[in-house]
């Protein structure tokens, strides 16, 4: 009995590694069909032509681009700058005016604290975290 099993189960192995390599070598031939067809083979369709591969650009090198706004004053450079602004619709912004707004310079609350109402706020900003002050 246990003879008969092993030489079905070597026959079904025998089977099994034939179809494996059937399956094998007809996998190899698609792809090679498939690859034949790009290369201009006919055994399928082509999805697209290869490009061929873009020759080195002969002749002078380009020069550098030159900057357009090297030469120029400053007053050529505002003439320019309103000119495009204008095109966009826009008006340019007004040099007398932010000339005469100084800015401002904000104040620093700790400055003009004690060091006793340092400490208090110190103790405040840590309890309203949930933290407690360092022990000195």
């Amino acid at each position: 009995m246990s003879q008969t099993i092993d030489d079905l189960l070597e026959q079904l192995k025998e089977g099994l590694e034939a179809l494996l390599e059937e399956a094998r070598e007809q996998g190899r031939r698609d792809v090679l069909e498939h690859m034949q067809g790009f290369v201009g083979g006919d055994a399928a369709p082509a999805a697209r032509p290869a490009r061929a591969a873009k020759a080195p650009a002969k002749g002078k090198p380009k020069k550098k681009r030159k900057n357009p706004w090297a030469n120029m004053t400053a007053e050529q450079k505002e003439e320019r700058v309103r000119k495009m602004l204008a095109g966009r619709g826009l008006k340019p912004k007004d040099k007398s005016k932010e000339k005469a707004k100084p800015k401002k310079k904000r104040k620093n609350p700790w400055a003009s604290m004690t060091p006793e109402q340092k400490e208090a706020r110190v103790k405040k900003m840590l309890a309203a975290r949930g933290l407690k002050p360092k022990k000195k």
